[in-house]
């Protein structure tokens, strides 16, 4: 199994949790979720993995994701992984620059912004 550095980002925590060694499979990924997943790709190179049945399983409120002048677009519920990805679309390890970037979007914990 791949081990991949990704952020984790747990709706009951205050804190994202970086991890360097997140073994990378479909089923780590659904386990890190809860269930079944689903890609929600933020920037050109990060995608946010989220459990696609979090709202009809009235999972709990993670934080709000926010557009262009900080429209609330939706809600994000249940935990989160946050990896990156290359041009072919396959997953990859974080890059120092996108853990830069992922700590300036997000304004505080309960808020993350888009481009």
């Amino acid at each position: 199994m791949e081990k991949i550095c990704a952020m984790l980002v747990k709706a009951d925590r205050e804190t994202l949790t970086l991890t360097e060694d997140f073994e990378h499979s479909l089923e780590n990924m659904q386990k890190a979720v809860g269930g079944y997943i689903e890609a929600v790709r933020i920037s050109d190179d990060i995608v946010m993995w989220v459990n696609e049945e979090g709202k009809l399983n009235d999972l709990t409120p993670n934080f709000n994701l926010n557009g262009v002048g900080d429209l609330l677009l939706d809600v994000v519920v249940g935990d989160v992984v946050i990896t990156g990805t290359n041009e072919e679309g396959d997953t990859t390890s974080l890059t120092h620059d996108n853990i830069e970037e992922l700590k300036k979007r997000f304004t505080n914990r309960r808020n993350f912004k888009l481009r």
